[in-house]
Parts: C-alpha cells; sequence; structure tokens
C-alpha cells in the first residue's frame, strides 16, 4: 500500500515539474542582444551559418547559444567566415555602459570564437569585461594587431578564468609573451603561426601555465632563436605539445610525459639517434611527427608496442635498417618513413587498420610484400622493389586511391586485374622494366584522374578502352615502344590537361577528335612516325614546335612545313588507302561515261543543236584566221617603217 502511494505521489511530483518548467517556453533572447548581434553580422559576408540570422529569437541562430532560463547568449561560435569590418566593431561584444558608438552583449558571454574571419585593427581592452569568458578564439585573423596585450592578464581575475585561449598567425612578436605568464589556469594555449621570438628554454618556465594543468601547448612556426629542445617532463599534465618549425637543434630526449598524445616536433635540426620510445613512459601517445630533421640511427622496436599510436611520420631524416613487423601496428593507420635510408625486404601486412604507407626513396628491395585490404594510398617509388606486379591482383583493395610504384626494377607484362581498382585516382608505374600490351581492363578506371606509364617497355597499340576514361586529367605513355594509330575517340577525354606519347612508335594522322580537348595544357608528340595536318583548335597551335618535332609528315601550324592539296594536307603512303579504294574507281568510271554521252549524245541526236555546235567553232575559226593575219600584217608595216 506505501509502494503505491510512494509512486502515485512521484508520478504527480514529475507532472508538476513538467507543468511549472519543462512546458514554459524557452525564454527568448534580449533584444539589446539580438540588435548587437545583427550590428556584427552586416560585417560579415553572408554564409551558410547567418543566413538563419532572421528569427525574432536569436537563441535560434546558428552559432549561437544562451541560457535557458536567462536568454542571455553564452556562446558566439563564427569560425571561418569573411569579415570586412575593423576589429573594433567588436568593441559592442564586451562593454558594459552602452554609449552612442558600443553595443551591449552581456558579460556571460563564454565562448567567443571569430578564428579564420580577416579581422582588422587591434583587439579592443573591453574583451576583459566578458567576465564568464572561458574560451577566446582569434586565430588566423593574419591582419589582427595582437601586440596590444596589456587587457590579457587581467583575465585572471575573472569569476571563470580563461582555459582556451587562441591568438594563432595574429603577428605577436617576442615583446608580448610577458603578458602570458599570469595566466595559471589556462589549458590550452595557440600562438602558432607568429613573430615570437628568443630563446624558448628561457622564458618557458617562467610561464604559471606550465606549472598547473597545461594539456595543450602549440608554439609552431615561430622563429625562436636556435637552441636546445627543452624539458617538458615537469608539465605532466601535458597532452599535445607542437614545436614544429620552431629552430630547435641537438638530440631529441624525453623523460616520462604518460599523458601526452600528440607530439610535433618536425621541421626542425634535430639530431643524434632516434630515441627509444618506452610503452610505460609514453603510453598514451597516439600521434608522433618527427619529420624533416636529421635524425639517424634504426627506427626503435619499441614503436611498435605503442598500442593507441595511429599516426607516425620520420620522413626526411638519416635513418637506416630494416623494416620489420614489430614496427607495423594493428592500430597505426598513417605511416611515412620516406627519404632515408631503409634497406632490407619490406613485410607483407594482411590485415590491420594501415590505411597510408608511404615508403618513398629508400633502398628497399625484394618483391613488393602484400597490403591490408583497407589501405588507400601506397607510395613505394624510388626504391629497388623487383619481379613482377602481378602480385597486387591478390589484394582485395576496397578503397586505394593512390599507387606509385615508379622508379624500381619491376618486369613482366601489367596484369589484366584492374577492375578491382574501381576507386583509384592516380596511378603510377613509370621508370620501371614492364613489357606487353597495355591491358583493356584500363577502361574500368572510372575515377582515375592521372595514368603515367613512361619510360617502360609496352608495345602494340593504345587500346580504345582507354579514351573512355571521363575523369582522366594526365596521360603519358612516352619512352616506350607503342605502335599503330592514335585511337580516333581521342577526344572523348575533355578532361585531358596534359597528354605525353613522345618517343613511340606512332603512325597514321592526328584524330580531328584532338579539337575538341578544350583544357588540354601541355602535348607532346614528338619522335613518333605521325603525317597529315595538324588538326585546327587553340590548343594545338599554340603549342611550341618541338613537341611535334621527329614526326616528319606532319604539316600546317605551329610547324614552318606547309601542307599542300586540295585538302590542306600531305596524303602519305599510310593515307593513301583511305582515297584509292573500289569505290574511288567506281566513280570515276561513272563520271567519265556521265561526262563524255552527255556531251556527244546530244550532239548526236538533235541535229538543230548540232549544226549550231560546228557552227559556232566555224565561227571561231574564221575568227582566229582573220585576227592572226591582221596582226601580221602590223608587225610588217612596222618593220618596213623603221629600215
Amino acid at each position: 500500500m506505501f509502494s503505491c502511494r510512494f509512486c502515485l505521489f512521484s508520478l504527480v511530483s514529475v507532472l508538476c515539474i513538467y507543468l511549472c518548467v519543462g512546458s514554459s517556453p524557452t525564454k527568448k533572447c534580449v533584444e539589446i542582444e539580438k540588435q548587437a548581434l545583427l550590428k556584427l553580422k552586416d560585417g560579415f559576408f553572408y554564409g551558410d551559418i547567418l543566413s538563419s540570422w532572421n528569427s525574432d529569437d536569436c537563441c535560434q541562430w546558428k552559432g549561437i547559444s544562451c541560457n535557458n532560463l536567462t536568454g542571455h547568449v553564452t556562446r558566439l561560435d563564427l569560425p571561418q567566415h569573411s569579415y570586412n569590418a575593423r576589429s573594433e566593431d567588436l568593441i559592442f561584444l564586451a562593454d558594459a555602459m552602452p554609449t552612442e558608438k558600443t553595443y551591449n552583449i552581456p558579460r556571460g558571454l563564454g565562448e567567443l570564437k571569430l578564428a579564420l574571419n580577416g579581422l582588422d585593427g587591434s583587439i579592443p581592452h573591453t574583451l576583459a569585461n566578458l567576465s564568464n569568458l572561458q574560451n577566446l578564439d582569434l586565430g588566423y585573423n593574419h591582419k589582427l594587431d595582437a601586440n596590444d596585450l596589456e587587457w590579457l592578464p587581467l583575465l585572471s581575475n575573472l569569476s571563470k578564468v580563461l582555459t582556451v585561449l587562441d591568438l594563432s598567425n595574429n603577428e605577436l612578436d617576442g615583446s608580448q609573451i610577458e603578458f602570458f605568464q599570469t595566466l595559471c589556469q589556462i589549458k590550452e594555449l595557440y600562438l602558432g603561426s607568429n613573430k615570437l621570438s628568443g630563446q624558448l628554454s628561457d622564458y618557458l618556465p617562467e610561464m604559471c601555465f606550465a606549472q598547473h594543468d597545461l594539456e595543450v601547448l602549440d608554439l609552431e612556426h615561430n622563429p625562436f632563436s636556435s637552441g636546445l629542445l627543452p624539458d617538458f617532463s615537469w608539465i605532466s599534465s601535458l597532452k599535445r605539445l607542437s614545436l614544429k618549425n620552431t629552430n630547435i637543434v641537438g638530440p631529441l630526449s624525453f623523460d616520462n610525459l604518460p599523458r601526452l598524445k600528440a607530439l610535433d616536433l618536425s621541421l626542425n635540426h634535430l639530431n643524434g639517434s632516434l630515441p627509444i620510445f618506452e610503452v610505460t613512459k609514453f603510453a598514451s601517445l597516439e600521434f608522433l611527427d618527427l619529420s624533416h630533421n636529421e635524425l639517424s640511427g634504426t627506427l626503435s622496436y619499441t614503436i611498435g608496442q605503442l598500442s593507441k599510436l595511429w599516426f607516425l611520420s620520420v620522413s626526411s631524416n638519416k635513418l637506416n635498417g630494416i623494416i620489420s613487423k614489430t614496427h607495423l601496428l594493428s592500430f597505426l593507420s598513417y605511416l611515412n618513413v620516406s627519404h632515408n635510408k631503409l634497406s632490407g625486404v619490406l613485410p607483407s601486412i594482411k590485415t590491420g587498420l594501415m590505411s597510408k604507407w608511404d615508403f618513398r626513396f629508400n633502398n628497399l628491395s625484394g618483391s613488393l610484400p602484400l597490403f591490408p585490404p583497407n589501405v588507400y594510398s601506397l607510395f613505394l617509388s624510388n626504391n629497388m622493389f623487383s619481379g613482377s606486379v602481378s602480385s597486387i591482383c591478390s589484394m582485395s583493395p576496397m578503397f586505394l586511391t593512390y599507387l606509385d610504384l615508379s622508379s624500381n626494377l619491376l618486369a613482366g607484362p601489367l596484369p589484366n586485374c584492374w577492375d578491382k581498382f574501381k576507386y583509384l585516382w592516380v596511378l603510377n608505374l613509370a621508370n620501371n622494366s614492364l613489357s606487353g600490351r597495355i591491358p583493356s581492363s584500363f577502361g574500368t578506371l572510372k575515377e582515375v584522374q592521372s595514368i603515367h606509364l613512361n619510360n617502360n617497355n609496352l608495345s602494340g597499340d593504345i587500346p580504345q578502352s582507354i579514351t573512355t576514361l571521363k575523369a582522366l586529367i594526365a596521360l603519358n605513355l612516352s619512352r616506350n615502344n607503342l605502335t599503330g594509330f592514335i585511337p580516333d575517340n581521342i577526344g572523348d577525354m575533355k578532361m585531358l590537361e596534359s597528354l605525353d606519347l613522345s618517343r613511340n612508335h606512332l603512325d597514321g594522322r592526328m584524330p580531328t577528335s584532338f579539337s575538341n580537348l578544350n583544357f588540354l595544357s601541355y602535348m607532346n608528340l614528338s619522335f613518333n612516325n605521325l603525317s597529315g595536318e595538324i588538326p585546327i583548335s587553340t590548343q594545338l597551335q599554340s603549342f611550341d614546335a618541338s613537341m611535334y618535332v621527329g614526326n616528319v609528315g606532319l604539316c600546317g601550324p605551329p610547324l614552318k612545313k606547309q601542307c599542300t592539296g586540295d585538302n590542306n594536307g600531305i596524303i602519305g603512303e599510310n593515307d593513301t588507302h583511305e582515297y584509292m579504294n573500289f569505290g574511288f574507281y567506281i566513280s570515276l568510271g561513272l563520271g567519265f561515261c556521265v561526262g563524255f554521252w552527255g556531251v556527244c549524245g546530244t550532239l548526236f541526236l538533235n541535229s538543230l543543236w548540232r549544226h549550231a555546235y560546228f557552227q559556232f567553232f566555224n565561227n571561231i575559226y574564221d575568227w582566229l584566221c582573220v585576227t592572226i593575219v591582221v596582226f601580221i600584217n602590223k608587225i610588217k608595216r612596222r618593220l618596213q617603217i623603221q629600215d
């Protein structure tokens, strides 16, 4: 009985709360705040977000969040818009006292995000009046003058302290760094792409935030003075550290950063051996970029024990040694070890999350390894891989978009399994020793945009199926042994911008469909056996004559050799059969018969026409005789007078 009464009481209580609170409409935004937002809107070029700023309730606008009870605006998020006014127009966001030149948005604003908006002018000091401001993002407003930051320390005294500050790409210089010293509660600080200078290791320990709960520190792309990498192990709370392109030199050493998830030290001058990343000290590491340094030695096997690591780039260093299966994690989806001195045989990986492999410009050898089905980019060029390419047919590439096997020692015929690669965008097999014909299954690569098969030993005709590739932008078949004619419907590839068929044995005429290639900006047909007139089009006549050199039978602009004949073309030996066929002789005989009997038959059947015809010739004969006699007499008289 008691349980039933208790349940009934609870139900009634819930209904009362719903009727009193839940059913009441959410309070609309304050009118003066709405007008201030509309003032801000006038300075932006309209986009998808601002198009919603036309209803009565500004709390329903995109990029705006409000307090449901008071209706005050608490969040303004307008990233990546084009703002054409000066930053002084933002004064109304923070000024507490209304005047003729300022407007009110409340101090309750907690988030202000205006990154990538092209703001101009100085940051208004009155932003310090936003007492609840926790997230200030004015990054990537490269015209914004952020060198007057005297107001910044005032934010540390607010009721809700600032925890996220982004002033990236705002022309900050080294003299402004002192204003960040008192922001002890900052958790995320983004100061990348500025002009901060001096020794990074000198003033970093003086920062108050470095001794508290700093989680993100982004100082990338700043011209700091050349110096050693500071010791960050005492900032145990650090989760993301980016010192990309900050002139750091010396060896790479870390002690203990168990919470670190992302580390970017690329584009510096770090040297020495690649450190051993122990699992216990970097248990949370997910992203590691040490590319474009001067690191040497081998790739530590402990990399393979970092179970959370999904991104690893150590490209453009001086690493040597081999790549074994212990280096390749099941969770590693991006691996870039290009431009090093790695050697040995690359192991096959049939399963895993690997989506991008980049092993370019190393000394790797052996046959091509097997790859997992989810791989989307394979860059294995400029190595010493040998053997056949047919091993790729054993793959089941679901989403492979880039395949680059160029500049290796691969040989043998091209496989005929290209119908498996439905999503391929780029295929580069150049600079190998591949032979045989180009397979017809190339015509199934409907998404491909670039094909490079140059510098091989391919032979046979160019398959007609290749002209069905409507998305193709670049085609390079140069320096092979291709023969036959250029496909007549080559003009169907209307997106083609670059075509190189040079140094083959192609013959015949250039198809007239060439004139349909309106986007063609580069073409090379030199050193073939082409003949006839170059088709007329804006593109074909604009290319340099050297793009046609080595084709003795070609004529017409831009070549100096002029075409002859009624069709303005030279009929070569290979083209004679197109005209001297059976139909040509039939037409010649019919024309002679019709012409001969059309004249002689009429004269034979019609006596009146026959007499008139012969009378006409008699008159002509008499006129010629009289004219000649008169002319001779005139000459004689002139000669007698001279004597």
